[in-house]
């Protein structure tokens, strides 16, 4: 992953001539921080990346797959975070969440609703420049956490990016992450036939192209063709969804059967930049209120 972040973007178009916004040219010193966003839950840690200065920065907020069962960052995104805000000059923050609890459809987008709200309220993060980013299940709790905030009051996220991440969880039961996994049964509870019975709406409240309304934020979507546990579908789906209503978004589709952080260094077809590069301008564009893709030099 090596470039990500912050704020909203352009309309969807195709990848011929994009130019990826480019990174500061002198790397700041970074200071690590790290602790609870909920003090009463050991699983809501978040480890902040941030220059070292008063700021205000543009911030993103990370959330890492795993199927809805991995509670904590692995090495290797807190690695991608110290660079990401080391090459951009943003604040990054990389977050935990409780999973295998009671009610992980709930609890799970709660914390991370939770935890965005405590990074945006920071005093060295800059109004209007707040971002989420997830990988897989990751993915699917970022764009939930982001679409539900866009009809709150005072909404605080700006852009949303999702690789490789499921939009509708219903499609997502019949999909190999289940089949070798059982992950959206553990997430979810019980099977879409158990909710319809029940009369539950759980399999429609957290799929984000059921709730996906024109206030949520601009939506940057990217998968593989023959991913083995999210059907490409799925993105498609939501695209359309996306179109509908006038919010801009762009998706890429990737050759081949990566997965998550795997596909976000290789190049859409027809395009010299990677999967991160145009998420990285794409989302830059939202923040600096330039024209979409336009050339940076």
């Amino acid at each position: 992953m090596l470039g990500l972040l912050v704020a909203f973007p352009g309309t969807a178009r195709a990848a011929d001539g994009d130019q990826p916004a480019s990174a500061p040219s002198a790397a700041p010193q970074i200071v690590t921080t790290s602790g609870w966003y909920a003090p009463d839950a050991p699983a809501d840690t978040i480890t902040t990346f941030e220059p070292a200065g008063p700021g205000p920065y543009p911030a993103v907020v990370f959330v890492h797959g795993g199927a809805w069962g991995r509670s904590q960052p692995n090495a290797y995104e807190l690695d991608w975070a110290k660079d990401l805000a080391e090459q951009q000059s943003w604040l990054v923050a990389v977050i935990g969440y409780p999973t295998k609890v009671r009610n992980e459809h709930v609890v799970e987008p709660r914390a991370i609703s939770l935890a965005i709200r405590e990074v945006a309220s920071r005093a060295d993060v800059e109004a209007g420049s707040v971002a989420v980013w997830g990988e897989s299940a990751g993915g699917q709790l970022a764009l939930l956490a982001a679409y539900r905030d866009a009809v709150r009051a005072d909404p605080v996220v700006n852009a949303v990016v999702s690789i490789s991440g499921p939009t509708d969880m219903r499609t997502e039961y019949k999909s190999f992450a289940e089949l070798w996994l059982y992950a959206v049964t553990h997430f979810e509870g019980m099977s879409p036939q158990a909710a319809q019975g029940m009369g539950s709406k759980r399999y429609a409240m957290t799929s984000p192209v059921d709730i996906a309304c024109r206030h949520v934020p601009p939506t940057f979507q990217a998968i593989s063709r023959f991913d083995p546990l999210v059907p490409a579908n799925q993105v498609k789906v939501l695209t359309q969804r996306l179109a509908s209503l006038y919010v801009l978004h762009r998706s890429v589709w990737i050759r081949g059967d990566g997965h998550s952080s795997a596909i976000e260094n290789q190049y859409p077809p027809d395009s010299s930049y990677t999967v991160e590069q145009l998420a990285v301008s794409f989302i830059k564009e939202a923040v600096t209120a330039r024209h979409p893709w336009s050339d940076p030099r």
